[in-house]
């Protein structure tokens, strides 16, 4: 406990009621049982205890640990993410009117359809990257 010393409060609930002490707790109902009426643990079984309760901790503090990383890795991607869009935009949007861009859609969609008549996809995507393989659908 904290310097050796325990406060025990006993209350009164009614006028010819004996109370007798039960059970103390480390804590107010999750820390360790310093003190059982009914149960005794061995030396031993104290320290599996002490040693399971130590693991618990470690690796409560851990999860916390990569809980923060995962939430700082997605902030870091999104914000990556959003600079790719605005370079895109950036790139994309250089001073052109709205029928030249009219324009310029169609005239990249006409070749990417020539490409594809030609056989020159290979099953690449639009950005260039290849399919995904899947084992059981090829």
């Amino acid at each position: 406990a904290t310097g050796g010393r325990i406060g025990v409060r006993l209350s009164e609930t009614g006028p010819r009621l004996t109370l007798q002490l039960v059970k103390v707790e480390e804590g107010i109902c999750n820390g360790g049982v310093l003190y059982h009426r009914f149960q005794t643990k061995t030396p031993t079984q104290q320290q599996v205890l002490e040693a399971k309760a130590k693991q618990r901790k470690s690796l409560q503090k851990r999860n916390d640990m990569l809980e923060r990383n995962l939430v700082g890795a997605k902030a870091n991607k999104k914000r990556m993410e959003d600079k790719k869009a605005q370079r895109i935009k950036d790139h994309q949007g250089g001073g052109y009117e709205e029928e030249e861009d009219a324009g310029a859609v169609e005239t990249h969609v006409s070749h990417h359809v020539k490409a594809k008549a030609e056989g020159g996809g290979g099953g690449a995507s639009d950005t260039g990257k290849r399919k995904k393989f899947h084992p059981l659908f090829g």
